[in-house]
């Protein structure tokens, strides 16, 4: 069948039918600010896919912040970066960082999805033959790794939107495009929480779905800070009407990562939680202090205090978000070892000052070392369906009240 050369916003075209154009919600330099202005809609050309790439039909997008960020050009113009770094010469910018559809076209390298597969998408793209991938480490940590819809063009504020193949994941057959009205398990964090190098029914999110019948919405993502985990958090309770449960994941690593100043982050004044701009100025780009402020997992004492003071004003406002919504909270805390009291862990002041001293539920879970897979450190799914065990065991209960 032949494709028209543009379809209406809400005439859907036929299965793997592309059309020349399409509508998007474009912003442009010279209307920098409110996003109400800066946002307009346009036609533009459907973008050419390259061979490790997906053409999906857009049927939902979401909304988080990084689509106020572009509007505004601050803290970073993103049009002008990705111009001065050669990396896309548009003149525009299609937001949108979050999205369900329908698989329309692939390219020749993609063997994972198909034309006519419904599917999510994830945010995060890197290049396909980075050393991350080659050395088995997590490509969160290359340098080419990007935010799609933010770092990136062609994200899911149009009809159609340009992502990698393994951005897609499958979307659940039971659950409608509108899946916020369903009773949700949300579940947030970093790549434990998001199943790293697990397929999405083994991680243990899923496995709770299943059995305690309920939708899960998995916001994490590998690297996150706390920060990150509860912003994620905050952006889906606001777009499901019907939260039953939060898990949020947390890992003692992720007290560093409350000063990475590569992103926009949030920070302790006062006692109250504010966003702190990226770090700015020549020297903010130098690989050597991005090394050093970024990346070395070392925290002086002082560091140390500053990040549990913060992280536990997150655990407080984590909390407050899921009981505003009549939900349930249970922060996890995976640790590699046998079972052993929380006294012979070696996070366990860290654990006093945050859950103990300030009454917040947690479930403190070994796991066994044989059960971390060798290539990647995470667990198994073997591990991931104990963890799920546990949890339920806590879950169910309150659930049922």
């Amino acid at each position: 069948m032949r494709a028209k050369e543009i379809y209406e916003i809400g005439e859907v075209p036929p299965i793997g039918c592309v059309p020349k154009k399409m509508y998007g919600q474009l912003i442009r330099a010279d209307r920098f600010g409110d996003p109400k202005h800066a946002f307009k809609i346009e036609q533009i050309h459907v973008p050419e896919i390259r061979p490790d790439e997906v053409l999906v039909y857009v049927m939902a997008a979401g909304v988080n912040f990084n689509n106020v960020w572009a509007a505004l050009g601050s803290p970073v113009d993103v049009i002008g970066a990705r111009q001065k770094a050669k990396y896309d010469h548009s003149d525009f910018h299609i937001g949108g960082s979050d999205a369900s559809g329908i698989v329309y076209a692939t390219g020749r390298d993609v063997s994972t999805v198909k034309v006519g597969d419904r599917v999510v998408i994830h945010c995060g793209i890197w290049d396909r033959d980075c050393a991350a991938l080659r050395n088995g480490d997590d490509p969160m940590y290359d340098p080419s790794f990007k935010i799609w819809g933010y770092e990136t063009n062609w994200g899911s504020f149009a009809q159609f939107t340009r992502v990698q193949a393994h951005q897609c994941m499958p979307k659940a057959k039971h659950l409608t495009w509108e899946e916020a009205a369903a009773p949700t398990l949300v579940v947030t964090g970093e790549s434990i929480a998001f199943g790293y190098g697990l397929e999405y029914e083994e991680t243990f999110p899923a496995i709770l779905g299943q059995r305690l019948g309920v939708q899960v919405m998995n916001v994490a993502a590998a690297g996150y800070g706390t920060d990150q985990a509860y912003l994620r958090l905050v952006d889906a309770l606001d777009r499901l009407q019907h939260p039953v449960a939060v898990l949020t994941v947390f890992l003692p690593v992720q007290l560093g990562r409350a000063f990475q100043d590569y992103r926009p982050r949030l920070v302790l004044r006062s006692g109250t939680l504010v966003v702190e701009p990226a770090a700015r100025g020549l020297w903010s780009h130098s690989r050597l202090r991005d090394l050093f402020v970024n990346e070395l997992p070392y925290l002086s004492d002082a560091d140390l205090s500053r990040a549990i003071a913060l992280n536990r004003v997150l655990v407080q406002a984590t909390s407050q978000a899921v009981r505003a919504r009549g939900a349930q909270s249970l922060f996890i805390v995976p640790s590699v070892g046998p079972p052993r009291p929380l006294s012979e862990h070696p996070e366990a002041f860290i654990l006093h000052e945050l859950f103990e001293e300030q009454r917040q539920p947690y479930l403190l879970l070994d796991i066994d070392r044989a059960r971390i897979m060798v290539d990647d450190c995470h667990p198994d799914p073997i591990a991931a369906r104990q963890i799920a065990d546990q949890v339920e065991r806590v879950l169910r209960p309150r659930l049922a009240r």
